[in-house]
């Protein structure tokens, strides 16, 4: 499930207790029906956003490049945090999100 944790984590609870979430608890599925019986075809069609809504670009990757640098995307191993296996590259921890 995608939720909004990225941004909400940034607020205080004082933001948070003023804000308003109007589509509380439903799911994305019982939206895309309400748009459907509205007639609001040009919603329900639009792909699944995957990048960063607020930026035109849509991609973390080249947004944080341009504005950082290539000093903050190093490749590196991925190890087991236990065993110490390699497990693969990676190619700069900024590109990844949990």
């Amino acid at each position: 499930m995608k939720d909004q944790s990225y941004f909400l984590y940034t607020m205080d609870q004082w933001k948070l207790s003023h804000c308003v979430f109007p589509l509380a608890h439903m799911t994305k599925g019982e939206v895309r029906k309400i748009a459907i019986e509205q007639g609001l075809d040009s919603v329900i069609e639009k792909p699944e956003s995957m990048g960063i809504c607020f930026h035109p670009d849509k991609g973390h990757i080249d947004f944080l490049r341009r504005h950082l640098g290539e000093r903050y995307f190093v490749p590196g191993e991925i190890r087991h945090t236990e065993t110490n296996q390699l497990l693969g590259q990676h190619n700069g921890l900024l590109a990844y999100t949990i």
